[in-house]
């Protein structure tokens, strides 16, 4: 196979931003009441990027992340749903491994879901000494069998997890198991944002969370495009 020294020059240019995308650390987070950090970066043994924590107490030396999980297995990039890898191709994402979360603050914890190859996992809660409860255990929350779940956000008391399957919102109680489709778009999405809005204007969500329950109907809201 040959090529010409651009298509050379341009694969190394390539491998180059792979790398460093994997290796930089990125999304951190603050625990809402313990002195702890949490990110997404590559450990040292792993060639893949994980959910992390960093300690911010005992010492004002730089500190190495730790992972905040066991290790989750999955596909690589080339056997994972369509779905999942025509969103990492307009987000740019070069990464394997975790390359994205949201995380619940609540009563002084805090708990996690991160969508891995098409399915769901939660992690937590991390609560009062939680250095020496780590690292945590996934829960498969949804997995991908025939369907993949996407884009997962909290309610903003912790008792629902919401998700796209399909191109329909789906939402889960986290306490009861019980799962139920939320729309039934047809041939249409629902919570899904349009390839135009994903490509040019970098939103890569379509649905959001009232930050509060209707006081009258008690009962929470989510708004769709």
């Amino acid at each position: 196979i040959r090529a010409t020294y651009g298509e050379v020059a341009e694969s190394i240019r390539d491998a180059i931003r792979r790398r460093v995308q994997q290796c930089v650390p990125s999304t951190p987070v603050f625990h809402p009441t313990q002195p702890l950090l949490f990110l997404l970066g590559q450990i040292v043994t792993t060639p893949t990027k994980s959910l992390c924590y960093v300690p911010l107490e005992g010492s004002d030396e730089a500190v190495p992340w730790r992972p905040l999980h066991t290790p989750i297995p999955h596909e690589p990039h080339a056997r994972l749903p369509k779905e999942v890898q025509l969103q990492r191709e307009r987000k740019r994402e070069s990464s394997s491994g975790i390359t994205s979360y949201c995380m619940h603050k609540g009563n002084g914890s805090c708990s996690f879901v991160t969508p891995l190859g098409g399915s769901l996992f939660t992690l937590g809660p991390v609560e009062t000494e939680p250095q020496s409860r780590l690292p945590l255990i996934p829960t498969v929350s949804s997995e991908a069998m025939d369907d993949t779940a996407t884009d997962p956000k909290w309610s903003h008391d912790g008792t629902f997890l919401s998700f796209v399957r399909r191109g329909d919102l789906h939402v889960k109680h986290v306490v009861e198991g019980w799962e139920r489709q939320l729309t039934f778009s047809g041939t249409k999405t629902a919570g899904v944002a349009e390839f135009i809005i994903q490509e040019e204007f970098k939103r890569f969500t379509g649905y959001w969370w009232a930050p509060r329950q209707d006081p009258v109907r008690n009962v929470w809201l989510i708004v769709y495009l």
